[in-house]
């Protein structure tokens, strides 16, 4: 049975920053041989509202009154997770073959990016402020609990993921290059931009007005419950499903397709057919 050690560290990050140096050259987790044995560091951090979470195969980021980060694996790999903070940013840097847990505690956040096939959660944040999210290259961020700000901002890309429910006044989303997100709960104001292969799961999602904008192969399902005013302009190959009740204007071009339904109040249907091979089309579910 291998010896389990564990290593216990508080390091204040001026300190901590002589040693590690925010550096996006330098490559936390690379070659690195594992040591056998269990590691942790804690780390006490000074104030941050902006986090980049790189290559970090399990984390997450909880809520709280002080800036912490708790790293657990094998020790050689805890040890070797680049961390680096500067003009409000926070970096937590590893990779794949160098994999650890970090639990994140943080009072607010402003932006968040989570890339290089890093994955985790974001569990029940609430703040009066704006949040920003990107989700990149193959990375995945759920929302364990309900995101309550009055604006919240999605990006995803590279085959990125995020999930969650959301309460906030405006949501805005933007999709690329094989990304998903799949929303819930309520958006006062809804804007959402798929393009290439992306996909939009928006089923349950209580809005007022929502302006969806598809194109290249995207896909997008929405339900919107209630009533709302929805505009929607698709093209390529892009297919929405839309169950919603209230004025729907929607535009389509190309071989995009809009299968609909519900109580729905048309004020625009259109298909601009700029070639004789378009073959974009409305149908309702049935």
């Amino acid at each position: 049975m291998k010896e389990t050690v564990f290593i216990k560290k508080t390091i204040a990050l001026a300190v901590l920053a002589a040693a590690l140096v925010f550096n996006v050259s330098a490559q936390g987790g690379q070659d690195v041989d594992p040591a056998g044995v269990q590691g942790e560091i804690s780390m006490e951090l000074s104030d941050f509202d902006d986090l980049t979470v790189e290559g970090i195969s399990s984390f997450s980021i909880v809520q709280g009154e002080e800036y912490s980060v708790v790293l657990k694996g094998d020790r050689s790999y805890v040890e070797s997770v680049v961390v680096g903070e500067t003009e409000n940013c926070l970096l937590l840097r590893s990779t794949e073959k160098a994999p650890v847990d970090a639990l994140i505690t943080v009072p607010g956040l402003s932006s968040l990016i989570v890339t290089d096939h890093s994955a985790g959660t974001i569990s029940g944040y609430a703040s009066s402020e704006a949040l920003s999210v990107n989700v990149l290259k193959g990375s995945t961020l759920t929302a364990a609990g309900t995101l309550d700000v009055p604006r919240v901002a999605i990006y995803t890309g590279k085959n990125g993921r995020f999930e969650g429910a959301v309460q906030t006044e405006i949501l805005g989303v933007d999709t690329s290059a094989d990304g998903e997100v799949a929303l819930s709960g309520r958006a006062d104001d809804f804007s959402a931009v798929l393009k290439a292969a992306s996909v939009g799961d928006f089923r349950d999602l209580s809005v007022q007005t929502s302006r969806i904008i598809s194109s290249g192969s995207s896909s997008v399902e929405a339900e919107f419950p209630g009533n709302s005013n929805t505009t929607l302009t698709a093209s390529g190959s892009s297919s929405v499903s839309l169950t919603m009740n209230g004025p729907l204007r929607a535009t389509l071009s190309g071989d995009s397709t809009l299968k609909y339904s519900g109580e729905i109040i048309w004020m625009e249907k259109k298909i601009n057919q700029k070639d004789r091979d378009d073959h974009a089309s409305f149908s309702p579910i049935r």
